[in-house]
C-alpha cells in the first residue's frame, strides 16, 4: 500500500559519444559537430564525435548496435 518515491539518476552523468557513420569533413559530420556543440552546452556534459566511416555506413552502425544500451552512445 505504501510506496516510496523512485529516484532516477540524473542524465547525463558522464561523457556522451556521438557516432557519425560517415567520413570526417562531410556534411553529416559538420552537422553532427554543430548539433553536439549545442547539446553539450545544454546538457552540461562533454560530447565526443567519432567518425566510423566504411562500408557505406555499416561500420559505424554496427558500432552503435553493439554499444551498451544506456543512452550514452548515440548515432547521427
Amino acid at each position: 500500500v505504501f510506496a516510496g518515491p523512485a529516484h532516477a539518476d540524473t542524465y547525463p552523468s558522464r561523457q556522451i559519444t556521438l557516432i557519425v557513420p560517415f567520413a570526417a569533413g562531410g556534411p553529416t559530420d559538420i552537422i553532427a559537430r554543430i548539433v553536439s556543440d549545442h547539446m553539450a552546452r545544454t546538457l552540461g556534459q562533454t560530447i565526443v564525435v567519432e567518425n566510423g566511416a566504411g562500408a557505406g555506413g555499416t561500420t559505424g552502425s554496427l558500432r552503435i548496435a553493439r554499444a551498451t544500451p544506456d543512452g550514452y552512445t548515440i548515432m547521427m
